[in-house]
């Protein structure tokens, strides 16, 4: 999920501009702030995590993604967007910085390699599977509400609380 959600919402930057009437150097906060956020507290987390138990960090990884991701769903302006991504990415660290160690603390040594690069591979295939989604509108909002601020309602796609059609953002895909 985080990682496909630190690339796809580019695609949304042009209707972002559109949605909030302002221009592409303020929206492209929706995606900078998610990798500012995230690349910033990925060793601290770690070191959280080491100290205070994984499970406890990875649930609430879980819980900050999902919350942020349904925040952009029905933010109302651009702060609260930016916002809503800001706890997304919170979410996309914890679950980052704990990935690879559960990994390393469930298996035994002689198969670690293998494990995190089944993992790895895991990550890839989904991540490209989800990206050959992209012209299909429809299945990208089924995926986690698209991991950005768009959700599918009653057959249109609802950005930050405003509805545009389905097919305004294929046209806008088709162009990109």
């Amino acid at each position: 999920m985080g990682q496909l959600d630190t690339s796809i919402v580019s695609l949304v930057l042009p209707a972002l501009e559109e949605q909030f009437n302002t221009s592409l150097h303020n929206v492209q906060w929706v995606a900078i702030i998610y990798l500012l956020v995230l690349t910033g507290l990925l060793t601290p987390l770690g070191r959280m995590a080491d100290e205070f138990g994984r499970k406890a960090l990875y649930t609430g990884g879980f819980i900050a993604f999902r919350g942020g991701e349904g925040g952009g769903g029905v933010a109302r302006d651009l702060p609260m967007l930016v916002g809503a991504r800001a706890v997304q990415a919170l979410g996309g660290a914890m679950l980052q910085a704990n990935s690879v160690a559960l990994i390393t603390a469930a298996v035994p040594r002689d198969k670690l390699g293998r494990a995190i690069g089944v993992q790895a591979t895991a990550q890839a295939l989904g991540l490209a599977y989800e990206l050959t989604k992209v012209t299909d509108i429809a299945q990208i909002t089924s995926f986690g509400a698209m991991s950005t601020p768009a959700l599918v309602v009653d057959g249109k796609v609802k950005v930050t609380g405003k509805v545009i059609s389905a097919e305004a953002i294929k046209t806008l895909l088709a162009e990109c």
